[in-house]
């Protein structure tokens, strides 16, 4: 069975499968931060949230990096990535 990851703020980080139980054959062990109900399909604009158990989309957090420019999440990883490859941290 998959289940559905999310952080300390609720945000959807990803997916694994559950264990079965040892003990309970018949019933699945849950992780830490993590449900059963698949969350919504994420746009540019907005994530899901897992809040008072159930998913909600909100709008998708902007980091701020100068005064003049709000950068996305995805932004930010590229940006990330090319100072990786460049102080060679991944292959390029």
């Amino acid at each position: 069975m998959d289940v559905f990851n999310y952080d300390k703020d609720g945000l959807f980080i990803g997916t694994e499968k559950a264990e079965i139980s040892p003990l309970e054959p018949d019933k699945y062990l849950l992780p830490a931060n993590s449900t059963p109900l698949k969350p919504p399909n994420e746009s540019e604009t907005k994530v899901a949230m897992f809040k008072d158990k159930k998913w909600v989309l909100v709008e998708r957090p902007m980091v701020v990096i100068n005064e003049e420019k709000k950068y996305t999440q995805d932004e930010i990883n590229n940006i990330v990535i090319i100072l990786a490859k460049k102080f060679g941290l991944l292959e390029k």
